[in-house]
């Protein structure tokens, strides 16, 4: 599709180009903050500078209000909303620009690939590449992270504004795979972080999240649709009324699929690890991380999933102690107990607890500072 068609079909029009030195700026000012943000992945801020400072980058106006800068493969062209303040382009190029530098194409000049996304005849894992950007964009910003509610969920967020819901669920995956593997996949556009997951719990494991974030940020543009649609209604109370209704029935939905996803994470991943446990250290270390894992999580009123999970597994890990002492703490024990034996035993203690959330107050899209 020709530039000016692709332009057209998003609504970007009142184009004017950024300068040379303007661009300069940006480039060295970002290929700094990426360098001194993950030094571990070996960028060279010289050949940073050089690749990014190769863009193209507009201002424009940008139909889309939540949408601040939109970068096109096609050309390598950046374009900024007019509303934006031009001392903060340098912020809102990051994630732009990390999109920039994972773009991978095949031989004919596709992209076939944006870090842990791939493109083809049927796309996966747009909505976690983006998260992955957005963590990294927050990241080398320096954002500090505050406590927002979003959906009647108060979460801890260094991204308030951008796939804030996703971005706290990568967050907590990346609390059992670490940063580094999800950094590098999201930079280099490999499989090292999906594999990552995989090997600590399971393939279907990773296709539920991947599936659970493209639905999350599926029905978050469905609810800005009906948003903007709400807008423009006229008064007809009964168009006002349906409308509305069908904003309640999105963000029900975005409230239980957020929580859902977050019981699955924390259920596998610590029943993986828990297996794992084979020493009296190793259990210590357990228990500090289950604990330290409340202040990943987004909470609700009435939401018990992680007290109820917590003191189950305390329960079971003084069942594995007695185990562990019981045969001298050897290196060799046997791991085969476990918090859940099969998957079905995780679906059920889940079932089990998460239909209280059915019983929780409606919730309010508004986000307020906690």
């Amino acid at each position: 599709m020709e530039l000016n068609a692709i332009l057209k079909k998003e609504g970007i029009s009142s184009i004017e180009q950024l300068s040379t030195l303007k661009v300069n700026i940006i480039s060295n000012n970002i290929a700094t903050k990426l360098c001194t943000a993950f030094p571990e992945h070996g960028f060279d801020k010289a050949i940073l500078f050089a690749n990014l400072s190769r863009l193209t980058m507009y201002l424009a106006d940008i139909p889309d209000s939540l949408c601040m800068a939109k970068y096109f493969s096609e050309n390598n062209f950046i374009y900024f909303n007019k509303n934006l303040d031009l001392n903060d382009l340098d912020t809102i190029a990051l994630h732009e620009c990390i999109h920039y530098l994972q773009e991978e194409q095949n031989p004919f000049g596709k992209v076939r690939r944006f870090g842990l996304a791939t493109f083809g005849k049927n796309p996966v894992g747009i909505a976690l590449n983006e998260a992955a950007v957005q963590l990294m964009a927050a990241e080398a910003n320096g954002n500090k992270e505050d406590l927002v509610t979003y959906y009647n969920i108060t979460l801890p967020s260094n991204s308030p504004t951008y796939y804030t819901l996703e971005s706290v669920l990568l967050k907590q995956i990346a609390y059992f795979t670490g940063t580094y593997p999800l950094y590098h996949s999201t930079l280099f556009s490999n499989d090292i972080f999906k594999n990552t997951i995989i090997n600590k719990t399971s393939k279907t494991l990773f296709n539920i999240i991947q599936n659970n974030f493209d639905k999350l940020v599926k029905l978050e543009d469905n609810l800005n649709e009906l948003t903007i649609m709400l807008q423009n209604s006229d008064d007809n109370f009964t168009s006002l009324k349906t409308i509305n209704k069908r904003i309640e029935i999105k963000k029900e939905e975005i409230f239980n699929l957020f929580l859902k996803t977050q019981n699955i994470i924390m259920t596998n991943c610590f029943n993986s690890e828990f297996k794992n446990i084979k020493t009296i250290a190793e259990l210590r270390t357990f228990k500090a991380k289950l604990y330290n894992y409340q202040h990943l999580i987004g909470i609700s009123p009435n939401y018990t999933f992680y007290k109820d999970f917590y003191c189950f597994t305390m329960n079971k890990l003084e069942e594995k102690e007695a185990y562990i002492q019981s045969h001298n703490y050897k290196q060799s024990i046997s791991t085969a107990m476990v918090l859940f034996e099969t998957n079905e035993s995780i679906f059920h203690f889940m079932k089990t607890f998460f239909k209280k959330l059915f019983k929780l107050p409606s919730v309010n899209r508004e986000k307020v500072d906690a």
